[in-house]
């Protein structure tokens, strides 16, 4: 007979989405709530089949899928040490390759609760859906490469059959690769929790990979791998100190202590065979700050560098910052290239919005034809520099530095203001639509409805109050010192966001989280949000939103989304006309375009 499952009232309040002190006041106040069936006196557990079931005559379970549910079912098992026996066992299911543990009664059980989930949704869905969970559980600060930004890197790297990631993280880079046609790939990361899970994400992909621990980028090197290309975007700002002694991978400079991310650069030139090319993501400053002029200069010499692409701010985190795109080639016995080509995409972005199929379409013909012939046409975004004259003075390889003054030639302005003009028309016409549901009656409602603090709607269990947490799809986020304090509404497109912040989790049955932010940030609680230097729990606790039925507020929680979206096209639409503007009056000034 299977063991049951057993909870803590801390579980209880998590499979609820109530606060700890909600469950005790069940426990007291209903006769029926099940009893003790373990534990001890100052720590009972409840049998978690029967606290379900009680729950659900309650109505006081969560609509949550099934995944969900697990999770909120084992969260209280895996810690960074167990997620990725955890991933293992998912994976174990999926293909019935060996067991990932030894089995002992604590792991029996978790396995006995897992396989009927991943029976019924199949354990690779299953994985998917928990990753999120797990990625976050295992390594809560872990700096991810967008998607479309790793198709791009993997893009320019191309088709090899052995692609290395030093510092893989959560396997995008890696991921992309396999989908740009890599044979096989090869992640080293520095946390052995995340190294696991990444395997086995990477497993699940069906990509032919080896996810190993490694040490630090300061530590001894450890194993070298020669692989066919590399790609990486490494930690920045890293202040480790670079072991003292002979070290194989300084060969253009030992690093200064600043200067982690040229560290990283020559780490991954030795981990590349000869000609094989190195894409790495890094901040602007490494490409200008002084410390790190003599490497660069030793890279131009030496053939390494070949292209240096700008990005525009928000293709990846810290979204305030236009990153750069270093791509090399690890040198080998053929003559160094006289040129090196800059790239300045600085501007292929729709308001807040990456145009990436805009930077790839720059990018690409721009790198592979450099890459194939040594020159590339000039244009206001690229430009091919003499590797000599870049040794001069202070070696700065910023791209906008390089390609700003060039002119642009009259068919690529033409095309920009007609491919520019051709997104607004098409960005407005969309907003007509949206402004014609945009359709509001007078009411007088608000003057008969009751109010209820947050401090009440915690205490009544409708929401939860939380700190230093992840935060999940539904939560409400509010951020703390020095940042804009209005409510958000974490999504799978933004559940990454950082920053210092409370969370507030409602109960899906009892508050709509659209309507939470909505009222949150509404005028009455707008003074207090904005009091004070910092966010404090005391004035998250004096907000108020009214008291109505879940009906009418998921109907003014689609409301106040219509709105946000609204405001958000209208910024788009204002970025695009006065992009349009300034290069229509450019190209006017210049006399490359002329009215038709």
């Amino acid at each position: 007979m299977p063991h049951a499952t057993m909870i803590t009232a801390a579980d209880i309040a998590r499979l609820a989405n109530v606060t700890r002190a909600t469950v005790s006041h069940w426990r007291r106040r209903h006769e029926d709530f099940p009893d003790p069936s373990g534990g001890t006196a100052a720590s009972p557990a409840y049998d978690r089949e029967q606290v379900v079931s009680w729950l659900r005559r309650r109505r006081r379970l969560p609509a949550l899928s099934r995944a969900e549910q697990l999770w909120a079912s084992l969260r209280r098992r895996v810690d960074h040490s167990t997620v990725p026996t955890l991933a293992a066992l998912l994976l174990h299911l999926e293909t019935g390759g060996p067991r990932p543990f030894d089995v002992d009664e604590s792991w029996t059980g978790l396995a006995a609760e897992v396989a009927p989930v991943a029976a019924e949704r199949g354990a690779r869905r299953l994985f998917a859906e928990l990753h999120g969970r797990m990625l976050a559980t295992v390594a809560p600060r872990a700096t991810q490469t967008p998607p479309e930004l790793a198709a791009l890197m993997a893009a320019v790297a191309g088709p090899r059959p052995a692609v290395l990631d030093p510092a893989c993280g959560s396997g995008n880079l890696l991921a992309a690769a396999l989908d740009a046609g890599a044979g096989r790939v090869l992640g080293r990361e520095s946390d052995p929790g995340l190294a696991a899970l990444t395997g086995v994400r990477l497993a699940f992909d069906g990509g032919l990979g080896e996810i190993h621990a490694a040490p630090g980028i300061g530590e001894a090197p450890g194993e070298r791998v020669a692989a066919s290309a590399v790609v990486c975007h490494p930690p920045f700002k890293e202040r480790a100190a670079v072991a003292r002694g002979a070290d194989p991978r300084w060969t253009f400079g030992r690093p200064p202590r600043n200067e982690s991310e040229l560290a990283w650069l020559q780490h991954c030139l030795w981990l590349t065979e000869p000609g094989g090319p190195v894409v790495v993501l890094l901040p602007p400053a490494v490409a200008s700050r002084p410390s790190g002029r003599a490497i660069r200069a030793e890279l131009l010499r030496r053939g390494a560098l070949r292209a240096v692409v700008g990005l525009p701010p928000g293709a990846a985190a810290p979204a305030h910052l236009g990153l750069h795109l270093w791509i090399l080639v690890a040198p080998g016995a053929d003559d160094a290239p006289q040129r090196t080509l800059f790239v300045d995409g600085s501007a292929c972005a729709d308001g807040r919005e990456i145009a990436w199929k805009r930077l790839s379409e720059l990018v690409l013909p721009a790198w592979r034809e450099f890459a194939a012939t040594g020159e590339v046409p000039a244009s206001g975004m690229r430009l091919a520099v003499a590797s000599s004259a870049l040794l001069e003075g202070a070696v700065d390889l910023t791209p906008s530095l390089h390609v700003s003054h060039q002119p642009l030639g009259a068919e690529v302005v033409a095309s920009m203001a007609d491919g520019l003009a051709e997104g607004l028309d098409q960005r407005l016409r969309a907003f007509r639509k949206d402004l014609a549901r945009l359709r509001f009656a007078a009411s007088e409602a608000g003057a008969a409805r009751s109010e209820a603090s947050v401090a009440e709607l915690e205490q009544d269990g409708s929401l939860a109050i939380l700190r230093a947490e992840v935060p999940q799809v539904g939560d409400i986020v509010l951020r703390g010192v020095g940042e804009r304090r209005e409510p958000t509404v974490i999504t799978a497109a933004n559940a990454e966001a950082a920053g210092s912040r409370f969370v507030l989790r409602p109960v899906p049955v009892r508050l709509d989280s659209l309507f939470l932010a909505g009222f949150l940030g509404g005028p009455a609680n707008k003074a207090l949000l904005d009091r004070g230097p910092a966010l404090t729990g005391e004035i998250v606790r004096r907000l108020t939103v009214p008291r109505i039925p879940v009906a009418e507020q998921r109907a003014l929680g689609r409301a106040f989304a219509m709105l946000r979206d609204f405001a958000e096209s209208a910024e788009q639409i204002t970025a695009m006309g006065t992009a349009l503007r300034r290069t229509v009056e450019d190209g006017l000034a210049t006399g490359v375009l002329e009215p038709g």
